[in-house]
Protein backbone atom coordinates (compact mmCIF):
# COMPACT_ATOMS: atom_id res chain seq x y z
CA UNK A 1 0.00 0.00 0.00
CA UNK A 2 2.82 2.26 0.93
CA UNK A 3 4.39 1.86 -2.59
CA UNK A 4 1.40 2.16 -4.43
CA UNK A 5 0.44 5.43 -2.25
CA UNK A 6 4.04 6.95 -3.08
CA UNK A 7 3.60 6.35 -6.64
CA UNK A 8 6.54 3.47 -7.22
CA UNK A 9 3.93 1.44 -8.49
CA UNK A 10 3.29 3.71 -11.52
CA UNK A 11 6.76 4.52 -12.43
CA UNK A 12 7.54 3.37 -15.41
CA UNK A 13 11.68 4.68 -16.33
CA UNK A 14 12.94 4.58 -19.81
CA UNK A 15 17.15 3.78 -18.70
CA UNK A 16 18.58 0.63 -17.24
CA UNK A 17 19.61 2.92 -14.08
CA UNK A 18 16.39 4.31 -13.47
CA UNK A 19 14.63 0.67 -13.58
CA UNK A 20 17.37 -0.76 -11.18
CA UNK A 21 16.94 2.75 -9.29
CA UNK A 22 13.29 2.30 -8.82
CA UNK A 23 13.74 -1.63 -7.68
CA UNK A 24 16.22 -0.43 -5.13
CA UNK A 25 13.52 1.90 -3.71
CA UNK A 26 11.09 -0.19 -3.46
CA UNK A 27 12.99 -2.28 -1.97
CA UNK A 28 14.05 -0.28 0.53
CA UNK A 29 10.82 1.13 1.13
CA UNK A 30 9.36 -2.43 1.19
CA UNK A 31 12.02 -3.50 4.15
CA UNK A 32 11.80 -0.18 6.56
CA UNK A 33 8.34 -0.08 6.50
CA UNK A 34 6.05 -3.28 6.04
CA UNK A 35 6.09 -3.78 9.56
CA UNK A 36 5.37 -0.22 10.33
CA UNK A 37 2.20 -1.17 11.86
CA UNK A 38 3.07 -2.88 14.81
CA UNK A 39 4.76 0.19 16.22
CA UNK A 40 2.36 1.25 18.43
CA UNK A 41 2.98 4.82 18.73
CA UNK A 42 2.37 4.97 14.53
CA UNK A 43 -0.62 2.03 14.87
CA UNK A 44 -2.41 4.12 17.66
CA UNK A 45 -1.60 7.87 16.38
CA UNK A 46 -3.18 6.29 12.62
CA UNK A 47 -6.09 5.42 14.90
CA UNK A 48 -7.19 8.37 17.01
CA UNK A 49 -6.54 10.64 14.33
CA UNK A 50 -9.75 11.66 12.76
CA UNK A 51 -9.21 11.62 9.34
CA UNK A 52 -7.91 8.08 8.98
CA UNK A 53 -9.03 5.68 12.50
CA UNK A 54 -9.34 2.01 11.39
CA UNK A 55 -8.41 2.70 7.60
CA UNK A 56 -4.86 3.68 8.36
CA UNK A 57 -4.24 0.18 8.68
CA UNK A 58 -4.32 -2.85 5.95
CA UNK A 59 -4.21 -5.72 8.33
CA UNK A 60 -7.36 -5.89 10.54
CA UNK A 61 -5.40 -7.51 13.36
CA UNK A 62 -2.98 -4.17 13.74
CA UNK A 63 -6.23 -2.27 13.46
CA UNK A 64 -7.98 -4.46 16.32
CA UNK A 65 -4.63 -4.25 18.35
CA UNK A 66 -4.32 -0.33 18.22
CA UNK A 67 -8.14 0.07 19.21
CA UNK A 68 -7.56 -2.46 22.55
CA UNK A 69 -4.13 -0.81 23.49
CA UNK A 70 -5.90 2.80 22.79
CA UNK A 71 -8.59 1.24 24.51
CA UNK A 72 -6.48 -0.11 27.88
CA UNK A 73 -4.87 2.93 27.90
CA UNK A 74 -7.56 5.13 27.26
CA UNK A 75 -9.14 3.44 30.65
CA UNK A 76 -5.93 3.67 32.76
CA UNK A 77 -6.26 7.90 32.37
CA UNK A 78 -10.33 7.35 33.47
CA UNK A 79 -9.65 5.65 36.55
CA UNK A 80 -6.32 7.81 37.04
CA UNK A 81 -9.39 10.71 36.53
CA UNK A 82 -11.45 9.06 38.52
CA UNK A 83 -9.12 8.41 41.43
CA UNK A 84 -8.13 12.31 41.17
CA UNK A 85 -12.02 13.73 41.69
CA UNK A 86 -12.13 11.24 44.67
CA UNK A 87 -9.34 12.63 46.44
CA UNK A 88 -10.45 16.37 45.89
CA UNK A 89 -13.90 15.45 46.97
CA UNK A 90 -12.20 13.65 50.47
CA UNK A 91 -9.89 17.00 50.63
CA UNK A 92 -12.50 19.45 50.64
CA UNK A 93 -14.76 20.09 53.86
CA UNK A 94 -18.11 18.58 53.95
CA UNK A 95 -20.49 21.21 53.88
CA UNK A 96 -22.53 21.43 57.13
CA UNK A 97 -26.26 20.66 56.30
CA UNK A 98 -29.23 22.46 57.91
CA UNK A 99 -31.04 19.49 57.75
CA UNK A 100 -31.07 15.52 56.81
CA UNK A 101 -32.77 16.31 53.44
CA UNK A 102 -30.10 18.36 52.11
CA UNK A 103 -27.78 16.27 53.12
CA UNK A 104 -29.25 13.60 51.21
CA UNK A 105 -28.99 15.62 47.96
CA UNK A 106 -25.22 16.57 48.44
CA UNK A 107 -24.56 12.99 48.96
CA UNK A 108 -26.47 11.83 45.51
CA UNK A 109 -24.88 15.22 43.85
CA UNK A 110 -20.97 13.91 45.16
CA UNK A 111 -22.05 10.29 43.34
CA UNK A 112 -23.36 11.77 40.54
CA UNK A 113 -19.87 14.03 40.09
CA UNK A 114 -17.70 10.69 40.69
CA UNK A 115 -19.87 8.20 38.33
CA UNK A 116 -19.05 11.02 35.21
CA UNK A 117 -17.42 8.03 33.52
CA UNK A 118 -18.42 4.74 32.74
CA UNK A 119 -15.75 2.89 32.35
CA UNK A 120 -17.03 0.98 29.25
CA UNK A 121 -19.49 -0.69 27.13
CA UNK A 122 -20.08 -4.49 27.73
CA UNK A 123 -20.06 -5.62 24.54
CA UNK A 124 -16.48 -4.83 23.33
CA UNK A 125 -15.11 -3.27 26.74
CA UNK A 126 -13.63 -0.54 25.18
CA UNK A 127 -14.20 2.62 26.98
CA UNK A 128 -17.57 4.46 25.44
CA UNK A 129 -14.99 7.54 24.65
CA UNK A 130 -13.16 5.89 22.34
CA UNK A 131 -16.16 3.34 20.84
CA UNK A 132 -18.01 6.68 19.95
CA UNK A 133 -15.23 8.56 18.61
CA UNK A 134 -14.36 5.42 16.09
CA UNK A 135 -18.05 4.43 15.29
CA UNK A 136 -18.04 8.46 13.95
CA UNK A 137 -17.19 9.05 9.94
CA UNK A 138 -13.46 9.79 9.35
CA UNK A 139 -13.12 13.16 8.21
CA UNK A 140 -11.95 14.79 4.85
CA UNK A 141 -8.48 15.02 5.27
CA UNK A 142 -8.37 17.53 2.03
CA UNK A 143 -10.48 20.11 4.30
CA UNK A 144 -9.55 19.16 7.35
CA UNK A 145 -5.26 18.82 7.09
CA UNK A 146 -4.97 19.53 11.09
CA UNK A 147 -6.07 16.52 13.27
CA UNK A 148 -6.06 18.99 16.01
CA UNK A 149 -8.42 21.44 15.03
CA UNK A 150 -10.56 18.55 14.16
CA UNK A 151 -10.33 17.36 17.75
CA UNK A 152 -11.45 20.85 19.09
CA UNK A 153 -14.80 20.86 17.02
CA UNK A 154 -15.50 17.39 18.18
CA UNK A 155 -14.82 17.24 21.70
CA UNK A 156 -17.87 18.72 23.60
Amino acid sequence: MLLYCCGIDNLSPATLIGQHFTKKLAAEIKQKFSNIELVKLYSIATLLDPRYKKLGCQSICNSSRAVVIAGEILKTEIQLSKSTMECIGQQTPDKQPSSSRQHFWDFLDKEVQLSQYHESDEPGRLPIELREFLNRPAVDRGSNPNPMVIWKSIEN
